[in-house]
C-alpha cells in the first residue's frame, strides 16, 4: 500500500502544479484519489503505449496490484464519520457500441465495483445524459445537479470519466461566535516550494503530532468544475485522448477509440461549525500557545490518515 500511496502523492503534486499554472492567482481544488482511481480503471482497458503512459503519469512503476490497491483504499475512505460529510463518486461510462469485452468487464467488476457502466450515447444521448445527471445528483445527496451540460458529451462520446466529490467538514470544537469577524487577507504565491519530496516530508507522521493551536482561518467554500485534459496531456497522457494513436484493445475490438472527456467536479466547504467537546482526543497540552493564522494564500490537503492518501488538494488565494 505504501507504493500506491507514494504514486498517488506524486501524481497529486504533478497535477496540482499544472492546475496552478492555469490559475496562478485563483483558487485551485481537485480530488487526486478520484482521478487516480478513474484513470487506473481506464488503464485496465488500455494496451501498449496507452497503458504505459497512464502508468507513468500515475507513477505506478512500483505498484504491484493497482486495482486491488484502489479497492482497499476506496473501502477505507468511504467509511462514515460524524465530523464530516464526504462523497467520492468515480464513474467510467463506456458506450455500448464498443461492445466491451467479457475479460474487461470481469477484470473491473470486483476491484471497481459499480464504477464502470455501459451506456448509450450514440442512439439515446438525451436519455443517457438524464440518467447520468440523476444518478450523480442522488449519489451526492443533491449537491451536484446537471453534471453533464449540453456541451459535455455528444453522440460521438465513446469513453467518459465522471468524478464528483464534496467535503463538508466540522471541527471537533465549534469556533466561538464572538471571535468570528472580518480580517484582512494578504495575497502572494505559495506553491514554489512544493514537490513530491517536500509534501512527504511535511506530512510524515514522525514529524507531525496532535496539538492544540489557536487557529484563525477563513470561512470558505470552493466549488470547481475542471477539465483536466490539457493538464493531463502536458503530464504525458498523449495517446489516451487521441483516436489516431490510442490503444484500448483491452476494452474493445473497435478501432479508433480514445478517452473522450474527463469531467471533474468538486466542492469543499469549511465553516466555524463544530461540536461542543472541550478537549480534542489525542492532543497534548503545550507549555506555550501555538498559533496558526491563515491570513494569506495557503495550500491545504484533506488526507485519509489510515492510508495517507490525498482526497482533496487545494490552494486558497481568493476569499
Amino acid at each position: 500500500m505504501d507504493a500506491l500511496r507514494l504514486a498517488n502523492s506524486a501524481f497529486a503534486v504533478d497535477l496540482f502544479k499544472k492546475l496552478c499554472e492555469k490559475e496562478p492567482a485563483g483558487n485551485v481544488l481537485f480530488s487526486p484519489i478520484c482521478l487516480s482511481t478513474s484513470l487506473s480503471l481506464v488503464q485496465v482497458g488500455a494496451k501498449g503505449d496507452t497503458a504505459n503512459e497512464i502508468g507513468q503519469v500515475l507513477h505506478f512503476e512500483n505498484v504491484k496490484d493497482v486495482p486491488f490497491g484502489f479497492q482497499t483504499v476506496t473501502s477505507d475512505v468511504n467509511k462514515l464519520s460524524s465530523f464530516y460529510s464526504l462523497k467520492l463518486i468515480k464513474r467510467l461510462y463506456v458506450d455500448k457500441s464498443l461492445n466491451p469485452s467479457t475479460e474487461f468487464i470481469s477484470c473491473t467488476k470486483r476491484p471497481y465495483a459499480k464504477e464502470m457502466e455501459t451506456v448509450d450515447f450514440k442512439d439515446k444521448l438525451e436519455e443517457t445524459k438524464g440518467q447520468i445527471n440523476n444518478s450523480i445528483k442522488d449519489l451526492t445527496d443533491g449537491h451536484f445537479e446537471d453534471i453533464l451540460s449540453n456541451n459535455n458529451v455528444n453522440d460521438q462520446t465513446k469513453i467518459l470519466v465522471v468524478n464528483a466529490a464534496y467535503f463538508i467538514g466540522k471541527w471537533m470544537k465549534k469556533f466561538p461566535e464572538s471571535e468570528t469577524k472580518e480580517c484582512p487577507f494578504r495575497v502572494n504565491k505559495v506553491e514554489k516550494q512544493l514537490n513530491s519530496e517536500t509534501l512527504l516530508q511535511w506530512t510524515n507522521p514522525s514529524t507531525m503530532a496532535n496539538t492544540k493551536v489557536k487557529l484563525s482561518i477563513p470561512k470558505f467554500k470552493v466549488e470547481k468544475m475542471i477539465d483536466p485534459k490539457a493538464s493531463l496531456e502536458n503530464l504525458g497522457l498523449k495517446s489516451t485522448f487521441d483516436e489516431s494513436t490510442s490503444d484500448f484493445s483491452g476494452m474493445s475490438e473497435t478501432k479508433g477509440v480514445a478517452l473522450s472527456k474527463v469531467i471533474h467536479r468538486v466542492c469543499l466547504e469549511i465553516s466555524e461549525d463544530g461540536g461542543d467537546s472541550i478537549e480534542v482526543p489525542g492532543s497534548r497540552i503545550l507549555q506555550h500557545k501555538d498559533e496558526f493564522r491563515a491570513d494569506h494564500p495557503f495550500i491545504y490537503i484533506v488526507r485519509h490518515n489510515k492510508t495517507r492518501n490525498i482526497i482533496f488538494f487545494g490552494k486558497f488565494c481568493s476569499p
